[in-house]
Parts: structure tokens; C-alpha cells; sequence
């Protein structure tokens, strides 16, 4: 067990954007104990993070007892002294330290992996520090890696509501008569007095809030500090529309419940923003006097900013005309609403023989596809690309056997904000495709999987299982699952994604368990949309079944061994015989039926047994 302190007091927002340090330590040191130290102001932000095992807060009781215990290592994000002194006795105790730390010279100093953003701090040697911050090109989340020395993958903060939240986030819908299928928009456009120019304009916000109500029909919820009071009340009046005042005294526990019924944020570059980000809505962030750069949108949305000199100067106003602020525009922030709320599809067949591809694209083609799109069939026969030159539009892509290069050829091709694989066992259902791209309208949705239908008849055994496999179990555990909001695999013959999060496919590894456990463990939502359907023709002989069957169980084990998902395993041979055996005897309807279902039940466990013995 490794015991790892994480210190970061400072400012609310940058405690929640901070938080993201989290996932990179625990792929680092997966059986990690990680305790967290912060201000009782932001205890709210952190203590439903899963990964947080305790929380220390700042007062003379919570030190006193933070230095009783002892820490493997301890990673400081503060630089003010009293973190730092606190890093130091934890250094004489023999803890590794990343970060900031007070030395023997009574001065607070980095260690080495930490002098990259402490030449370029407040405290950093002046004027350099001034200059380094305006060159730099990293994002926040990216120097704390570096800083602690973990391997960044654009890990997303975690910010989980409790139930009373939600609660209150229902509540405020009833009252305000909203409801799920509205297009809700935040505004949080102003800032603290400490940073003036990070606020927009009283008049462009009351424009922009015109502009959205009119031409998008939104309903938009105005949120502020408690230092906006008059600000806001002076744009309820210029708005001249419909405005819903959220209030100035909100806490986190009230704000973070409201932005999550939002589908859009428009925010300064404020607490509102790590909020919006951490709970996967759709985000524009406006610049002004700090520097966008430092952002990271984990591709859920759009910086807007002028290219003046004095964006990112953390000055006070200097007299400039026009300001930083001023070259922000609302036709900015409008546009980049639209581009955020815009869907794009990149369809992805992967296509093994002709004759089966030429069936699911016609399904693909005869579907009426709301949005723009594109067609990539990634094959390894040659003869499918005589197919396709019927197509200008459609893009193929010839590929080796293996069949991670099909996935990964087209995960590498597609452009477009949503992916969509299939392939050429399946033909989709009418209106397969509108049905997942409207289920992608939530922004918290990041992985979604159809429902697969057997085409095989049910009038002999190897036909009647498909059905059965199909119904009593997929269907119904996906279903489930989907309900309480738990992990549950794809299936590979329909399911979609956000493009941005998945890069390659590991060889050997199941897609369709690997990708929505990246979304998972990132806390987005998985859906499964049973009218969805998709229609695959099945294996017709018991040798092709057992094939088919085993080497598909075979890629779930392996992923579990590779990548240590335990806590993911859905497919396996005792949440087979715990969880579908009632499922399953419960599907016959005849005698006959019911023999193949016990015979199912053989052939199941000849499957796992072959599966298991040659781990």
C-alpha cells in the first residue's frame, strides 16, 4: 500500500481543476491510499471523489492530525508557506516530495520536477516569470503531471453529485417548468473583483442572452457570485427576455446541481467553468486577462478569445483601448454555441467479405441521417473496393487479417465528433442511427451500444440460442445496467462513441469492452438504446458457435489480465450461472425449447472451461 497526500488549498476553482492529479496516481499506484488536504470551503468539490480515501481540512486540529500520519509520498500544488512547511516535515519524515517545499535557507523552492511552473509563478524570479507564463504552451493538467511525475492522458477532474443534488437540480426544474427535453443554457459571465476583465460586459451579456433566446429558442439560467448582485440585476433588465436568476448566494452544493441540468455553459474563466467541465457539459470559456492556453476542455467545448497582446497578462488594467475583454465578441460566443451543440458522425463498417458488406451498407445508405456524415469501410478483401467505387463519398480503407487493424485503421480516419462502428454481420434497423445520435444530445452521454436481433430462425438449436443469448441475456443485462447507471460491455455489431478519447485498440483486446471502460472510468454515461436494433445473422453449425463464442470470451479475459479491469468484468463464467441461469430457464416456451436450454447450458460451460484452461 502507498500512502500519498495530495496538498492544494487556493482558490475553489483551481482545487477542482487540481483534482484531475487523481486518475494519473492511481494508474501509477494502483493500491494507493491517496489522502487530500484542503480548505472547508472546498470540501464539497472533493469528497465524492472515488478516489479520495480522507480528507484533512486546514485548521490547527486538522494539521495536527495530518502529522501524525505517515505518507510514502506527498505532492504539493501550493506555494504558500504553510503548505510548503508542511511538505518539509513530511520530507524529514522521509516521504518522496513532489512540488513545493520550505528549504534550510527558510525560502520555498521546487523540486526538480516542479521548477518548470515555479519559474513562471508568482513567486518565481521576477520579470522572467512574467515573460515565461505568456510562452508557455502546456495546459494546467499537464504541468501538475509533469510536476508529480505521473503519464498525462488528458485525465478528466471528477466532481460527483450526491443524491441530495440531484434532488435539488429535479426541484429547481419543476419549478421553473423545465424539463430534460428543453436546451438549457448557464450563463456565468462574470467574475471576481480581483480580476475585472475576466468578466464580460453587462451589455454583451444581455445581448448574447437576447440572441440565444431568440434564434435557439434556449431558456437560460443566469448564475453569479456573491459579489455580482447588482451586476446581475442589471442584466435581467437589459435581457428584455425570458431569464431565469439562479442567485448570487449559491454555494457549490447549489451550483454544481444547476450547472448539470444545463446543456450549455457559457462561463468566464471562473469556478463555473471547472464545475461545467467536470460534469461533462457542453463548455465556451471566454478569455481575458488569463491565459487560455492553461485550459484543458477535455473536448467538451470552445475557448473564445481576441488576439490581443494583453489576453493572458494577469494585470490590472493598464489602460489599453480596446481591453483584452473587449475583443471578445457575442457573435463569438454564439457561434461557438452552435459549433459545441453541432453533431458530425463518422460511420465506421468493418468489413470482412463482399457479400455481407454490400447488405449493411445498403441498411447504413437507406437511412435517413440527420446530420452531416461520413462512410469509412475498413476491409481486408479487395473485392469490397470495387463495391465502393460506386460510392464517391464513401472511403475505404484496405487492411491486413488482423482485425484490430479494421477498428484502428477507422479510428485513425474518422474526423467527425461521433463515431459509430458496425460491421458486415449486421444489418441496421430503420432509424438505428438518429436514434443513438439523439441519445448523444446529453453531453454526459460518452458511449452508447444498440441492440442486437438474431435473424436466425428459432426452429433449430443453434438458431434458438442465438435468440435466447440475444434476449434473456444480453438485452436484459444491458438494460439493467444501463438503468443504474453501471458499466456494462458493448456489442461490437452496434455501439458509439465521442471521437477524441480513444486512440488504438490494443492487439488481442475486445473493443467493445475496452471503450466503454474508458468512458466509464471517466465518468461519463453509458446508455444502451434497445431501439437501436441491430440484425446480425448468427453462426449456423456448432463448430462455428463454439469458434465464434470462444474467441470472443477469450479477448475478455485477456483484457482483464492486460489492463487489470476486474472491477469491470460483466462477462465471465460465474456471472453467467449467477446472474442468467433464472433469465434463461425463465425463455422457453416449449418442451423442446426448454431441452435446448439445458443443452445451452453444456455447451456454455465446454465453452469456458476451454476458455479458462488455456489462460
Amino acid at each position: 500500500m502507498t500512502n500519498v497526500l495530495v496538498i492544494k488549498q487556493g482558490a475553489l476553482g483551481d482545487v477542482l481543476r487540481s483534482a484531475c492529479i487523481l486518475t494519473g496516481i492511481k494508474r501509477k499506484y494502483p493500491n494507493s491510499k491517496i489522502s487530500w488536504f484542503t480548505k472547508k470551503e472546498a470540501l464539497d468539490l472533493v469528497k465524492t471523489n472515488l478516489y479520495i480515501n480522507r480528507i484533512f481540512l486546514y485548521s490547527k486540529e486538522g494539521i495536527e492530525n495530518l502529522k501524525k500520519e505517515i505518507f510514502d509520498i506527498v505532492i504539493n500544488l501550493d506555494e504558500d508557506y504553510e503548505a510548503c512547511s508542511l511538505t518539509t516535515y513530511f520530507l524529514n519524515k522521509k516521504a518522496k516530495i513532489y512540488g513545493y517545499y520550505v528549504n534550510k535557507a527558510n525560502k520555498i523552492v521546487p523540486t526538480p520536477s516542479a521548477e518548470y511552473y515555479f519559474k513562471m509563478s508568482l513567486i518565481g524570479p521576477k520579470p522572467m516569470n512574467d515573460v515565461l507564463k505568456k510562452k508557455n504552451t502546456k495546459t494546467y493538467p499537464e504541468i501538475i503531471y509533469e510536476l508529480a511525475e505521473l503519464n498525462y492522458k488528458k485525465d478528466p477532474p471528477i466532481l460527483l453529485l450526491t443524491k441530495n443534488q440531484k434532488q435539488f437540480a429535479e426541484d429547481f426544474l419543476r419549478r421553473h417548468n423545465l424539463t430534460k427535453n428543453d436546451f438549457i443554457i448557464g450563463i456565468n459571465t462574470g467574475a471576481s473583483a480581483r480580476w475585472p476583465f475576466k468578466s464580460l460586459p453587462i451589455e454583451k451579456t444581455a445581448e448574447l442572452i437576447e440572441k440565444l433566446y431568440k434564434e435557439l429558442n434556449a431558456k437560460i439560467i443566469l448564475f453569479g457570485g456573491l459579489d455580482q448582485v447588482e451586476r446581475n440585476d442589471k442584466i435581467m433588465v437589459m435581457s428584455r427576455v425570458p431569464l431565469i436568476n439562479a442567485g448570487c448566494g449559491n454555494y457549490i452544493f447549489e451550483l454544481a446541481s444547476l450547472i448539470s441540468i444545463c446543456d450549455t455553459v457559457v462561463t468566464s474563466d471562473s469556478l463555473g467553468l471547472h464545475i461545467s467541465l467536470a460534469l461533462k457539459r457542453n463548455t465556451v470559456v471566454f478569455f481575458g486577462q488569463t491565459a487560455p492556453q492553461e485550459i484543458e476542455m477535455y473536448n467538451q467545448g470552445l475557448k473564445v478569445f481576441t488576439s490581443s497582446e494583453c489576453v493572458g497578462c494577469y494585470s490590472s488594467y493598464d489602460g489599453r483601448i480596446p481591453s483584452c475583454i473587449d475583443g471578445v465578441h457575442v457573435k463569438d460566443l454564439f457561434n461557438a454555441v452552435l459549433e459545441v451543440r453541432k453533431q458530425s458522425l463518422s460511420i465506421v463498417l468493418m468489413s470482412a467479405k463482399l457479400e455481407e458488406t454490400e447488405k449493411t451498407l445498403k441498411s447504413i445508405l437507406d437511412q435517413k441521417i440527420n446530420v452531416p456524415h461520413e462512410i469509412i469501410v475498413s476491409t481486408k478483401d479487395k473485392n469490397v473496393k470495387d463495391l465502393i467505387k460506386k460510392y464517391d463519398s464513401i472511403k475505404i480503407i484496405l487492411q491486413k487479417e488482423n482485425s484490430q487493424n479494421l477498428i484502428n485503421a477507422g479510428l485513425e480516419t474518422a474526423k467527425n465528433k461521433i463515431i459509430l462502428v458496425t460491421t458486415d454481420k449486421a444489418v441496421l434497423a430503420n432509424n438505428s442511427i438518429n436514434e443513438v445520435l439523439n441519445s448523444f444530445k446529453d453531453p454526459a452521454v460518452g458511449c452508447i451500444t444498440g441492440r442486437p436481433v438474431s435473424l436466425n430462425p428459432k426452429t433449430n438449436v443453434i438458431g434458438y440460442w442465438s435468440h435466447l443469448l440475444f434476449d434473456a441475456g444480453a438485452h436484459r443485462i444491458r438494460k439493467e445496467l444501463s438503468f443504474q447507471e453501471k458499466f456494462f460491455e458493448c456489442t461490437n455489431y452496434l455501439f458509439a462513441f465521442k471521437n477524441g478519447f480513444v486512440k488504438e485498440i490494443p492487439k488481442g483486446i475486445a473493443e467493445d469492452h475496452l471503450i466503454p471502460y474508458i468512458f466509464w472510468k471517466n465518468l461519463y454515461k453509458l446508455k444502451y438504446l434497445e431501439n437501436a436494433k441491430v440484425l446480425v445473422k448468427n453462426p449456423v453449425t456448432l463448430n462455428e458457435w463454439l469458434e465464434q463464442k470462444t474467441t470472443n470470451a477469450k479477448k475478455h479475459e485477456i483484457i482483464q489480465k492486460k489492463l487489470n479491469l476486474k472491477q469491470a468484468k460483466v462477462k465471465s463464467l460465474k456471472n453467467e450461472i449467477l446472474k442468467g441461469t433464472i433469465s434463461a430457464l425463465a425463455y422457453p416456451r416449449t418442451i423442446k425449447e426448454f431441452y435446448w436450454t439445458i443443452l445451452l447450458f453444456f455447451a456454455r460451460l465446454s465453452m469456458w472451461l476451454n476458455v479458462i484452461i488455456k489462460k
